[in-house]
């Protein structure tokens, strides 16, 4: 530590030095000791100005949010925020000295007093403003931030103060003992060096004990609430400017005080002559607080607005115990039932029959809080006039409800919260709910399909936004409480407030299900009949065009066998006679087929479904059109596991396997190959029928299954089909569960899959 010490010490320092050398040496060190003792004396008083500092801001935060709530000026709530950081600032800093864990432990319990007080005061600072706001509710938080955790941050500044003082007082004695040591530093010394070091000893003692001893006795009076102390020191030296340091931090606390003690007195006034009726009960004669003894507790002060609305002066009822203010007040039993029992309530409607005033109808709650003892607040407003005119309106909407519920349409309103906060009794009969059920609902999350429920909430958006007329006509689905979904018709008017700002919307619906119903079946039935057009054109198209061909060479063939019999060789008769045979054979199956799809059609063909095993029926079917395979040397492979089974009816399966292994000989080039499998997957069995033929093309794929794409080509010898056997498979798999596909490329085969449902036991 640096230190300056006046000539006439160092002077005598250095001739003593010449005198005793090395013996002095030691006096030297003890000396620089006492100084750093003093260096750390210095650390700890200025920990225990940034305390003061600190009681300050907190003093000044508080006054700042009294101040606000008394003016509403915003210039204090920016002055609460300064104090607030210039406190945390002072207590950053407090921490950047050492400290040890209580040193910790206060300046958490400040932190934590000083956020509550920011939260109580910013609390207070938003309420204004607001709409419906309590101002019974801003003293009480004023009152709880000012006695509670304003007293709490007073309690831990000044044991932060009084701890540091501690150690003040220790560094002092470290100190005294380095002094008392300086002599016995040297007794081998002689007399007269002796005296001479003890007179230089003593004079530089005094000069730092002094002031020292000046300033700690200056700490101790502040720690114990003395604001008015302010130490003198002459000297020019740290322990001085500690001292000015000090002066100013007592003269800034005492002016805190003193102001808090304004706001205090200031605030205490304003209690007395806000407009609600207040009434502080203390401890009861007994000295007890209990609920049960409450009655018997005492009326601390009543305000002004108590005087007005009873007629009773604060010296008639001050004193008295609150049982007996009680009585006096004319107040009915079951407000004095609430009161006499001292626990917190709010907003209790009671009545009191008042000799001024007649009949009022009071709105009352308690509250407790401390100031030096337990304390309980009674806070009456009256609020006659306010409840009967919130009964008109209630009998306003009752009638107002009466005329929606007479009305036959559906009248819905929903809020800007999207919650439905009316609905009259054809809108609770549609839901299928009880009006208490739906009002408070949002609409959309309880009421629109989820399919639908983004789609309808952002028209209703844009709607309150103004970007769609509100006229336009609307239809949407709702859900009602049976799940069951019906269309409603609606017409949407805006709802505004005295502001004109739109506040929800008042929507008028009518229940067209039925109609939507009959309009939708309407379409149905056009595009059945449609389909049915279709049909009949192709099956007119198939009997003038697929059936005429056959019978002209059936009749080319038969003409020829009449006019040219007797001159045809037997080889030549029995040529035309085969030849009409085949073409015979092709038109019963050409009939065949169109019979089958004929009554497939008309529902006329029955299903029996049962369990079948698969192998046995492919291998039924593979023998029966062997021959034809023969005749092109095909391969026909069955690979089906014995053990699958599918639930189909018989003879539509024998249809759909001899129609798809028929299609594939036909389509098959000699020697090929033709493969029958089957696999499981899931509940149903996939049958698969692959070969090696022609292939077809996607074109072709989405033509397979049309009866009105007229699609049909010949096969890889010559074979001619009516273009009706796919989709009869097709029509057979279908009204049995399953589903056909086809997988082929062209010149590399094709896979006919279809798929039955599993056969079970």
């Amino acid at each position: 530590m640096k230190f300056s010490i006046t000539h006439k010490i160092v002077l005598p320092f250095v001739i003593i030095l010449l005198l005793i050398g090395s013996f002095s040496f030691n006096l030297i060190l003890q000396t620089r000791k006492a100084f750093e003792s003093t260096d750390q004396f210095n650390q700890l008083a200025a920990k225990q100005t940034l305390a003061a500092n600190i009681r300050y801001c907190s003093t000044k935060l508080l006054m700042a949010t009294n101040d606000f709530m008394i003016t509403e000026r915003n210039d204090y709530k920016n002055n609460f925020y300064s104090f607030y950081e210039k406190l945390l600032k002072y207590k950053n800093e407090f921490e950047s000295y050492n400290l040890d864990q209580h040193e910790k432990n206060i300046l958490d319990q400040i932190r934590r007093n000083v956020d509550s007080t920011k939260f109580y005061s910013e609390k207070i600072f938003n309420s204004y403003g607001e709409k419906n706001s309590d101002r019974s509710r801003r003293i009480e938080l004023m009152e709880t931030m000012d006695y509670k955790f304003g007293e709490q941050i007073e309690n831990g500044v000044n044991e932060l103060f009084n701890y540091t003082l501690e150690k003040i007082l220790s560094a002092k004695h470290n100190l005294d003992s380095y002094k008392n040591g300086l002599f016995f530093t040297m007794p081998i010394l002689g007399l007269a060096i002796l005296i001479i070091t003890l007179i230089i000893s003593y004079i530089t003692s005094v000069r730092i004990a002094k002031p020292i001893l000046t300033l700690s006795k200056a700490a101790e009076s502040f720690g114990k609430g003395d604001y008015s102390v302010r130490p003198k020191i002459n000297t020019k030296d740290e322990i001085a400017i500690l001292a000015n340091a000090f002066s100013s931090m007592a003269e800034s606390i005492e002016l805190s005080y003193k102001s808090l003690r304004q706001s205090q007195q200031f605030n205490e006034s304003i209690v007395k002559t806000i407009p609600s009726a207040l009434i502080v009960v203390g401890k009861n004669r007994d000295g007890a607080s209990s609920p049960e003894s409450f009655s018997k507790g005492i009326v601390k002060m009543v305000n002004q607005s108590f005087s007005e609305l009873f007629g009773i002066s604060a010296d008639e009822v001050v004193g008295k115990t609150i049982k007996e203010t009680l009585s006096e007040i004319n107040l009915s039993d079951l407000c004095k039932e609430v009161v006499v029992k001292g626990t917190v309530v709010e907003n209790v409607l009671c009545e009191c029959n008042s000799p001024r005033k007649g009949k009022l109808v009071l709105n009352l709650s308690l509250a407790g809080f401390e100031l030096g003892e337990e304390n309980i607040l009674i806070v009456i407003n009256d609020v006659t006039e306010l409840k009967r005119a919130e009964d008109a309106i209630i009998l306003e909407k009752e009638r107002a409800q009466s005329y929606l519920d007479i009305a036959g349409v559906m009248l819905v309103v929903i809020n800007a919260d999207q919650n439905v906060s009316l609905i009259n009794r054809k809108g609770s009969q549609i839901l299928g709910y009880n009006e208490s059920e739906v009002i408070g609902k949002n609409w959309f999350d309880s009421f629109i399909p989820p399919e639908t429920k983004e789609l309808v909430k952002t028209t209703f958006l844009k709607l309150m936004n103004g970007k769609i007329d509100e006229t336009k006509y609307f239809e949407n689905e709702i859900v009602t409480k049976s799940g069951e979904k019906r269309f409603i018709a609606w017409h949407n008017t805006l709802l505004q407030d005295y502001n004109n700002r739109i506040t929800g919307t008042l929507s008028s619906g009518e229940d067209i299900t039925d109609r939507r119903n009959a309009e939708l079946a309407t379409q149905k039935y056009m595009l059945e009949l449609k389909e049915l057009n279709a049909q009949k054109d192709r099956l007119f198209s198939i009997v003038s065009h697929d059936l005429r061909s056959p019978f002209t060479g059936l009749l080319g063939y038969s003409e020829m066998l009449v006019d040219d019999f007797d001159e045809m060789e037997r080889d030549e008769i029995k040529t035309h006679i085969a030849a009409i045979k085949e073409i015979s054979e092709n038109i019963f199956v050409h009939l065949s087929n169109l019979l089958e799809w004929s009554r497939l059609q008309r529902g006329k063909i029955k299903i029996n479904p049962e369990k079948l095993a698969l192998n046995t029926i492919i291998k039924d079917i593979v023998e029966l059109m062997m021959p034809n395979a023969g005749k092109k040397e095909i391969s026909l492979i069955t690979e089906v596991d014995k053990n699958i089974f599918v639930n189909a009816d018989q003879s539509m399966l024998n249809s759909i396997l001899q129609n798809l292994i028929s299609n594939a000989i036909k389509f098959t080039y000699e020697k090929g190959t033709i493969r029958i499998r089957a696999n499981i997957k899931n509940d149903f069995v996939e049958i698969i029928v692959a070969d090696s033929g022609i292939g077809m093309t996607d074109e072709e794929i989405n033509k397979v299954f049309k009866i009105d794409a007229s699609y049909t080509t010949k096969g890889t010898a010559g074979e001619i089909g009516t273009g009706l056997g796919l989709v009869i498979c097709k029509e057979m798999v279908e009204k049995q569960g399953g589903k056909i596909n086809i997988e082929s490329e062209k010149d590399k085969g094709s896979q006919f899959k279809f798929t039955l449902p599993i056969g079970l036991d």
